[in-house]
This record gives structure tokens, sequence and C-alpha cells, in this order.
């Protein structure tokens, strides 16, 4: 009677249905797109790291480079800026939904063109500021669109973003 007991305590979880669970929440996505500089009136690429921290909120690392190749040549920058902020998700409508950020901008930038009588020259310059700003996402399937704003008001720039992301699930 003890060999039977322990021999169907093997069999019954072997013979069991298996299944594989569906995930609902993504384990973190990977995006990109384009973003223009309203005040500077140039255009760049931005790149995006997102990690879930809950169900409404993630940690967001992106990068964003605005070459001279993009402007105006005669009076072109290069500008390299890294962005670390936080998104929470206050609304949301079936795959529509809004999210607020708010966070820390980094950025250097070098101006391309000399301007007479100037002692600042062409040398890589750094700025920071704090970074608020809302997004507005579309989720459909494993991807989604997305159109943001970001506003830094201690260097003066707010900038708009387009662009799509790759969920990993």
């Amino acid at each position: 009677m003890k060999r039977l007991l322990i021999i169907l305590s093997f069999l019954i979880p072997v013979t069991g249905k298996c299944y594989t669970p569906e995930i609902m929440y993504e384990w973190f996505s990977l995006g990109g797109g384009f973003i223009y500089s309203i005040e500077d009136q140039y255009t760049g690429l931005n790149g995006k790291i997102n990690l879930p921290l809950g169900s409404h909120v993630k940690f967001v690392m992106q990068a964003t480079l605005f070459p001279e190749q993009f402007q105006d040549p005669s009076k072109a920058y290069n500008e390299i800026r890294s962005k670390f902020n936080v998104e929470f998700t206050p609304v949301k409508i079936h795959n529509l939904y809004l999210t607020l950020q708010t966070g820390f901008d980094f950025g250097y930038w070098q101006r391309t063109f000399e301007i007479p009588h100037s002692t600042l020259g062409t040398n890589w310059k750094k700025d920071e500021s704090m970074m608020f700003g809302g997004i507005l996402n579309y989720d459909f399937h494993r991807f989604r669109a997305y159109i943001d704003y970001m506003y830094m008001p201690e260097v003066f720039s707010n900038h708009i973003g387009l662009g799509i992301t790759m969920l990993f699930f």
C-alpha cells in the first residue's frame, strides 16, 4: 500500500495537464524614433529602454543625438543628451493611454561654426536640467507607438518625439 501511494504521488503530477501561463505584462521594451527640438529647430534620433517597476510605473533610460547633418550648415550644432526618468500611467482606455514623466536630463553640445569675436570657441559644453513631460501611447500586439513631449526648464528646451517601441514579454 505504501509503495502504491509513492508511485501514484509521482505519476499524478507527471500525467497532469501541463501548460504555459500567458504573461500579460512586459519585462522590458526597446524603442526609438525621431525627436524635434522646438527652440533650436532641428531634428534628432532618440532611443529608449523601458524597465517596468510595477503595473503603472516604469524607469526609462533615453539617449538622444542631434547630428549636424540634420541641420542648417550655417548654424549647426552637435548635441548628445541622456535622460533618466520615471513614467507614471494615470489614465488607460483600452490600448490608448496617457503617461506622465519626470526625471533628469544631461547633455553635451558643440557648435560647428565660429562666431566672430566670441571666446566660447567650438569646445563641447555640458548642461543638465530636470525634465518634465507627457506621452500619448497606443499598444498593438508587441509594439507601442508613442508621441512624447519633454520640457527641460534649466536649458530652456522643449522636445517633441515620435517613435515606436518593441515590447518583450
